[in-house]
């Protein structure tokens, strides 16, 4: 079966919401107006500093570490299992 919903939520490290200018604290499959890779993937951009229309944008706050939470929501059995293969953070300089 396909997972239901997944979320990626960016969190201070003290674990609090950092404002930010567009309210989003979290970024997930059903999040209005993401774009999808040419490959059907979905990049997101983790970043202070907005990345500019269809960036995929999940907010962090600049200057001081964070946390990234994934939540899923009705997971497949890969993810039940230990067996998915998640997908790197990468950084990009």
């Amino acid at each position: 079966a396909e997972d239901r919903r997944i979320r990626v939520h960016s969190v201070r490290s003290d674990r609090l919401l950092a404002a930010n200018p567009i309210g989003r604290h979290s970024i997930g499959d059903r999040t209005h107006g993401l774009r999808r890779d040419a490959d059907g993937g979905l990049s997101i951009h983790i970043q202070a500093e907005d990345p500019g229309a269809g960036g995929n944008w999940l907010p962090a706050p600049a200057g001081e570490g964070f946390y990234l939470t994934l939540r899923l929501y009705q997971p497949g059995r890969a993810h039940l299992e230990g067996t998915f293969e998640y997908p790197p953070v990468r950084r990009a300089d």
